[in-house]
């Protein structure tokens, strides 16, 4: 395995917390879909799309406390940096909200909506420890299946007290999803059922109340988290449909979800005080263009003036007492980095594939041999009828004939250099 210890620079500060770019949209496209139920679009379920972005969320959660267990000191620099991720916009976002509710005496506003970021918050603030300790004696296939287990019955537990542990289940499927050994899923990978989660999830975001909230909330969001989790695994072994991956993948879908979690925070707030209504109430169109428009400039304004100097001053910060490295995210100037392809690199970046030193003559024969136009591997001289290949008349011809009964043929004498191969060899420089 080869071992790339330099930042690739095609990674972004924001691929640690979220995966990869192709995760990064469907979180995107979750969002969305969230905030225009909330704003009162018909045939939409806000629980089961907001339901499908926690399992991602718990997914990208995992991975970066798997991706950042070193020796040391690393569990509590990882929860610093996702603090400074998250904490920093919200307390701003609820200042201001606050102030003006303060200022207009409005009391119509409700912070229910912030639940689920608390859940991801707890949840997040102990996954460092519940996903790594006691690793000699639980394996992550074991931990996967226990994961599960709690996220089942936290599940029932949320549909008998409070809603707000359908949540907690969510980001819990996430994370067993997140610490299921990747040989596994590779080993049976969830190809054929790309289309089917795909199709079962759009309808179970547009498929009608029942009344029942056995049927409504639990039925619905187990099988949302089954999708998605259907979803998440084949973009883990990269069995996505060129469709869905060039889609999910592209740039401007990749800059945009950097802001999902502001355009979330601010939707709230400005169809408040814009509609003055309860949240899934039509408010025109008007108001519904507004809000969208203003929650999307105040996302991106928070991005670039909270969020970032927010995570530069936990880094430094952080690096008085830990290794920079630690913190989650890493570079924060990593956006600003150009993308690079592979054939835009030099060569001294590239990277080193060792070629095997098996020897050439040691080799299985294989049906080659009989074409007499082919290569003789064993002296490293062109076949022919006179060249070392057995002639389709029987006997031997060249080298072969030369050597005694039982005896084994020279090992060839190649240099292992490339250089100094195309150098001697005649045949290979004309080639190249």
């Amino acid at each position: 395995m080869l071992d790339n210890s330099k930042p690739d620079p095609t990674v972004t500060a924001d691929v640690v917390i979220l995966g990869s770019r192709r995760l990064q949209g469907l979180s995107l496209l979750l969002t969305v879909l969230v905030v225009v139920a909330n704003l009162g679009v018909p045939a939409l379920d806000a629980g089961a799309a907001l339901h499908g972005l926690l399992v991602v969320v718990g997914y990208s959660l995992a991975r970066a406390v798997h991706t950042s267990v070193i020796d040391g000191s690393w569990r509590v620099p990882l929860v610093v940096g996702m603090a400074g991720r998250v904490l920093p916009t919200v307390a701003v976002t609820v200042g201001l909200v606050e102030g003006y509710r303060r200022l207009t005496d409005s009391t119509s506003m409700s912070y229910e909506y912030l639940i689920p970021v608390a859940v991801v918050a707890v949840i997040g603030l102990l996954a460092p420890w519940v996903l790594t300790v006691g690793q000699r004696r639980v394996g992550q296939l074991r931990r996967s299946v226990v994961l599960l287990t709690v996220a089942g019955a936290v599940a029932v537990g949320g549909l008998v007290a409070a809603e707000a542990l359908i949540g907690a289940s969510a980001v819990l499927v996430g994370l067993a999803l997140g610490t299921f050994p990747l040989a596994s899923l590779h080993r049976h990978p969830p190809t054929r059922l790309v289309w089917p989660a795909a199709v079962g999830l759009i309808g179970l975001m547009i498929a009608p109340e029942t009344g029942m909230a056995v049927v409504d909330v639990g039925v619905r969001l187990a099988l949302v988290a089954f999708c998605m989790s259907v979803l998440t695994a084949s973009d883990i072994v990269g069995s996505l449909p060129a469709v869905l991956s060039r889609a999910l993948a592209s740039i401007p879908v990749h800059r945009l979800a950097s802001r999902a979690f502001g355009l979330y925070l601010w939707h709230v707030p400005f169809y408040y005080g814009l509609a003055g209504d309860e949240l899934g109430r039509w408010p025109g169109w008007v108001e519904f263009v507004s809000v969208l428009v203003l929650s999307l400039a105040a996302a991106i304004t928070t991005y670039r003036r909270i969020e970032l100097p927010a995570q530069a001053a936990i880094r430094r910060l952080a690096g008085r007492w830990f290794d920079e490295d630690t913190v989650v995210p890493p570079a924060l100037k990593a956006e600003e980095r150009r993308l690079v392809r592979w054939n835009e690199l030099r060569l001294e970046r590239l990277p080193y594939l060792p070629i095997p030193s098996r020897p050439m003559g040691l080799r299985r024969p294989s049906r080659l041999r009989s074409v007499t136009t082919d290569i003789d591997l064993r002296d490293g001289s062109r076949g022919g009828p006179s060249h070392g290949v057995d002639d389709r008349r029987g006997g031997a011809t060249g080298s072969d004939a030369d050597r005694r009964p039982g005896e084994r043929p020279p090992p060839p004498q190649r240099p292992r250099r490339r250089s100094e191969r195309i150098h001697t060899d005649p045949d290979q420089a004309a080639a190249s």
